[in-house]
């Protein structure tokens, strides 16, 4: 898997557990502009930021909250 099919992928997994940028950014405690760069590719994800999107991806996809 390549960068662009991860971005894409976190992406559309936001979108199916129905959060918005803003609310993802909110959970991950920086900006909506700086998520919004993060899923275009124009800035670099920190591990740290990475494991917390795919753990509040996770937790609300397995629990439907």
């Amino acid at each position: 898997m390549n960068k662009q099919q991860i971005l894409e992928l976190i992406k559309s997994s936001r979108k199916v557990i129905g959060l918005s940028q803003k609310e993802m950014a909110k959970k991950l405690e920086i900006t909506q502009a700086q998520y919004g760069r993060y899923e275009l590719g124009t800035s670099q994800v920190s591990l740290d930021k990475l494991i917390k999107i795919r753990r509040n991806i996770r937790i609300r996809y397995l629990y439907g909250i």
